[in-house]
């Protein structure tokens, strides 16, 4: 299973393109709830959890200012809860698949005479993104349960996505990222029980020319 993991976080690299990128960062997630009778049960709280991307980037034929970013990522989606006072943990992660469009809003050059000198440059992007559960536990009193096979979590989630960043290019073709992005993930599975997932990224990569 980790070796077929491996094996899909780096496809996007086999794949034509200008520049490809790897980021790690922090998971939030909020679960949002709502048992057969359609109750929202606001039980959860959020449990940070890790997160790692790869990516490729393609230009737009049309226009150079916008480029195309697609990728894998591998995600943490964590919650504790209290039940009768008695807390309960799960850990889950995911295995998402992403495609955004990202635009340039403005930059800063070093040297405003060089156009191809150091420069800071923020950037907004808007997309998609699908994910299936790789492995998940819920701990209840020292027992553990198997998340996988539980409906409300192994359904396909898919969602949007947005966000902002900063690239700080360093030269030799090499940036650094800074990122924030959050997906809305609407789950496949929707009765008798309803979970859907809203998911922050928090993160830190490097993006390198072809």
């Amino acid at each position: 299973m980790r070796t077929t993991i491996l094996l899909l976080m780096f496809f996007p690299l086999a794949l034509f393109g200008q520049a490809i990128g790897m980021d790690v960062g922090s998971s939030i997630t909020k679960y949002e709830y709502k048992n057969s009778q359609r109750t929202s049960l606001d039980v959860f709280e959020q449990d940070p959890g890790i997160s790692v991307g790869v990516f490729k980037y393609y230009k737009s034929n049309r226009n150079d200012s916008f480029s195309f970013k697609a990728g894998l990522r591998y995600q943490e989606m964590n919650a504790k809860a209290f039940e009768n006072n008695v807390p309960i943990s799960y850990q889950s992660s995911y295995l998402s698949l992403s495609g955004v469009i990202e635009y340039p809003m403005f930059t800063i050059y070093t040297d405003k005479y060089c156009a191809n000198c150091n420069f800071i440059s923020t950037v907004v992007y808007l997309g998609g993104e699908a994910a299936h559960i790789l492995e998940g536990t819920q701990t209840l009193l020292n027992e553990s349960y198997n998340l996988t096979k539980e409906t409300e979590f192994n359904g396909l989630l898919f969602g949007p996505q947005i966000g902002i960043g900063l690239r700080f290019n360093m030269g030799a073709e090499l940036s650094m990222a800074l990122d924030y992005a959050q997906t809305y993930y609407f789950n496949s599975h929707q009765k008798p029980e309803r979970l859907n997932f809203k998911r922050s990224l928090l993160t830190v990569g490097l993006i390198k020319g072809l």
